[in-house]
């Protein structure tokens, strides 16, 4: 991987491993000790858990994290891949989401970027994750067999997750 080619060892093991052990130039936090302040954490069952995005173009990256009865921020987990899609990206961490934390629900937090448009991508980065998370409408044609086909594809074109797709107007 080119990318980590560009880097020394410990840069990569900072940046890329997240390896706390490893630190580059003057420590922010002099005093910081690894066994007060890392350890496995395990979600707390009825809590939501918030994912907080980092939309970066072609190396985007995602925290999870969650609030303790103390007001704490846990820090669960994270998920992060240099030189891929944000649309591919965010697939991979909803999958990863629901095998990692089963029967937890989710809150999705970013930057302000994310709603910013650019000449790279059609689509904020924002728009592209409510694509990833909300499913498609289920087909009238499953819900209800005895719908009219004809009937069943003016509702699934109305309910279309892509505005494109949908009818220019309801008139």
């Amino acid at each position: 991987n080119s990318i980590r080619q560009n880097l020394a060892p410990d840069q990569w093991d900072q940046e890329y491993e997240i390896d706390w052990g490893v630190y580059i130039g003057k420590r922010f936090f002099q005093s910081f000790k690894a066994v007060d302040h890392v350890r496995s954490l395990s979600p707390i069952a009825g809590k939501p858990l918030l994912r907080g995005w980092d939309f970066g173009f072609h190396f985007p990256a995602v925290v999870f994290c969650q609030i303790d009865d103390h007001d704490r921020v846990l820090v669960l987990d994270e998920f992060h891949t240099p030189d891929v899609e944000l649309e591919y990206f965010a697939r991979e961490v909803i999958n990863f989401s629901q095998s990692m934390f089963p029967n937890f629900s989710f809150r999705d937090y970013c930057d302000p970027a994310g709603a910013q448009r650019s000449d790279k991508m059609p689509r904020t980065s924002i728009e592209i994750l409510r694509k990833v998370r909300s499913p498609d409408a289920p087909l009238v044609s499953v819900l209800r067999p005895d719908v009219p086909e004809a009937f069943a594809q003016v509702i699934a074109k109305a309910m279309a997750k892509e505005p494109g797709e949908r009818y220019p107007s309801m008139l």
